[in-house]
């Protein structure tokens, strides 16, 4: 199984995909299993975080379609969190996907990238496969 999420921010985020660059940068050059960090590639609209044989992938968006997922993802999340309803505003995202992880070798890669993309101003953290808050 791969791992996916989304990262909602508000609409006038500035360079967000050059703010998550930096904090992955700094983030894993600072870990203390300095050996195990990924090399971290950018793309035009993506960054790659490569883990040896497995890599995560992070597309920016932020299309028309943007806002009305955000709204969508609103409705579906307001019952249980009146809280969100700001994120209907949201019109940029990051969209994070992995290569298949069957053995959940990587599954701390995969959260310690989400954390740091989750302190991203505004940021709202969302998996589209339990369609919940992450």
């Amino acid at each position: 199984m791969g791992y996916n999420a989304l990262v909602l921010l508000p609409t006038e985020t500035a360079t967000p995909l050059d703010q998550a660059e930096q904090r992955l940068r700094a983030f894993f050059n600072d870990a203390p299993a300095q050996p195990l960090r990924p090399e971290i590639v950018r793309h035009e609209s993506m960054l790659h975080l490569l883990f040896r044989t497995w890599s995560l992938s992070i597309y920016l968006r932020a299309d028309p379609h943007v806002l009305t997922e955000a709204q969508e993802i609103t409705e579906i999340l307001l019952p249980n969190y009146p809280d969100l309803a700001y994120v209907a505003t949201y019109g940029v995202r990051l969209e994070i996907s992995t290569d298949l992880d069957s053995t959940m070798e990587h599954f701390n890669d995969y959260l310690l990238t989400l954390e740091q993309l989750g302190g991203l101003p505004g940021a709202m953290l969302f998996d589209p496969y339990a369609q919940d808050r992450i």
